[in-house]
């Protein structure tokens, strides 16, 4: 038998090519699966806030609650809970009739479990006042 001398050579090439230190000018061929491509969803929050200004178009002025709903987007996208927390307050001075405000408060900002229960019952009862009754009846 001879030896295989062929492969030899292939291992010689292999190692004959210069690694560079820099940025590779090729690209590097990644699956479909392994891209670092992030789709961006918009919250919630921001895609109401754009369908709220159609709403309201022709309305003539906005009410309290449509103002006080104005803040509240801003405190769902705030830099930080504390300047968040502070926005759902100022909404509330807006209008006591913002059901988000409430929520959010006893969410982010409640210190004990009472505090929590007595913010979500005044969303529900503010949600009530603004949206009516019937809003809360069951069919």
């Amino acid at each position: 038998m001879s030896p295989r001398k062929p492969a030899k050579k292939k291992a010689a090439k292999r190692k004959a090519k210069p690694k560079s230190k820099g940025k590779s000018k090729q690209k590097s061929k990644k699956k479909p699966s392994e891209s670092k491509s992030v789709d961006v969803v918009p919250s919630l929050q921001s895609m109401e806030s754009v369908l709220s200004s159609f709403a309201g178009m022709g309305r003539g002025e906005p009410s309290a609650v449509d103002e006080a709903q104005e803040i509240m987007y801003q405190a769902w996208v705030a830099p930080t809970r504390q300047r968040a927390v502070a926005l759902a307050r100022k909404a509330l001075k807006v209008s006591g009739d913002c059901a988000d405000a409430y929520v959010f408060l006893a969410e982010e900002a409640a210190k004990s479990h009472d505090e929590m229960t007595d913010l979500y019952r005044k969303g529900v009862e503010a949600g009530e006042r603004a949206l009516g009754p019937e809003a809360f009846k069951e069919d």
